[in-house]
């Protein structure tokens, strides 16, 4: 598929807040490849 908005539908920053209120403390952008994005937190 060449669309990388296809499956986004959910802001980096609502998807930061969401992994905050699950418990999470330091969230972070491992990466990004093509619009699909990896997090690395800590609880």
């Amino acid at each position: 598929m060449q669309n990388d908005q296809l499956y986004m539908y959910m802001s980096k920053q609502e998807h930061c807040d969401a992994l905050t209120l699950a418990g999470f403390n330091t969230i972070s952008l491992a990466m990004e490849i093509n619009g699909l994005c990896l997090f690395e937190c800590q609880i």
